[in-house]
């Protein structure tokens, strides 16, 4: 691997977890696994149905993420922003409590890594809403990536701290 090529895997700030080198192409694929998932109960099939329940009811919904500053905690607010929704950030110590309250319907909403989730996908006890990718997974086919559903939804690099981080950006 070339020197200089740094990600900060899964995580946005170098104060909270230390940045590992990885294989540009290793990286890139960390990042096209990232996908929103849903309780079952929620009634929301995609990320234009997140974005109008969180509108119309402000406050009612919530997203866990792996702990604050992660790389979902910090996609979720990038998305808060642009969108002007208030959905309710749930910090937990790792991903695996976040999906199992997701399964058990106190959160509404979790961004996750598809092996995480896949077990539970394939058992039906959570639905996948959307892949946060520029093309749909192969592991996922019938999932639409984000911007299928709110145009001009896209992946991008912003600077954070200086950091490489990968945000979602809304035109």
């Amino acid at each position: 691997m070339e020197k200089g090529n740094r990600l900060i895997a899964v995580e946005a700030i170098p104060h909270l977890q230390r940045a590992i080198e990885l294989d540009p192409n290793f990286a890139l694929a960390l990042a096209l696994l990232s996908t929103v998932y849903a309780n079952n109960a929620v009634p929301a099939n995609t990320m234009a149905d997140v974005l109008a329940l969180a509108r119309k009811e402000p406050g009612k919904y919530s997203f866990g993420t792996a702990g604050n500053g992660t790389f979902s905690h910090l996609l979720m607010e990038s998305m808060k922003h642009s969108q002007k929704v208030n959905l309710t950030h749930v910090p937990y110590k790792g991903v695996a409590p976040a999906l199992t309250d997701l399964i058990g319907g106190q959160i509404s909403y979790v961004i996750s890594t598809m092996p995480a989730a896949l077990p539970f996908i394939k058992s039906g006890q959570l639905k996948p809403i959307s892949v946060l990718s520029l093309q749909r997974s192969s592991l996922l086919s019938n999932v639409p990536i984000a911007n299928d559903t709110v145009p001009g939804m896209e992946q991008t690099k912003r600077p954070l701290l200086e950091w490489p981080a990968h945000f979602i950006t809304f035109a």
